[in-house]
């Protein structure tokens, strides 16, 4: 998915490695959170030049920033986190929509 911005292409292209992978399940094990839309509609929203625009904004405010700053408390670093995580998933599902992995479920 081409979206115009180098970073979030690069996450793109990351996402489609083992590594990624690997990571993506360790997260899901420490946190398990039940899927509740099949991956497949994350696909479709976010293919729409509305959607690439969305998700390019999420990973410059998100992604692509400075998440521990010395001298600030470490909750702001985890609360950063957190908040790249969210677009993390998202790749991640569409990820898997595109190899087929949805759960099938309707949203």
């Amino acid at each position: 998915m081409a979206v115009g911005n180098t970073g979030l292409d690069a996450l793109f292209q990351n996402a489609d490695s083992d590594a990624w992978r690997d990571l993506m399940r360790r997260t899901e094990a420490d946190a398990p959170v039940k899927q509740g839309i099949d991956p497949e509609l994350y696909a479709v929203v976010f293919s729409t030049p509305a959607g690439r625009e969305v998700l390019a904004d999420m990973y410059n405010r998100y992604v692509n920033l400075t998440r521990c700053v010395p001298g600030q408390g470490a909750d702001a670093a985890f609360y950063r986190e957190g908040m790249a995580q969210v677009v993390f998933d998202i790749v991640h599902n569409i990820t898997l929509a595109q190899e087929g992995e949805g759960n099938g479920q309707e949203g």
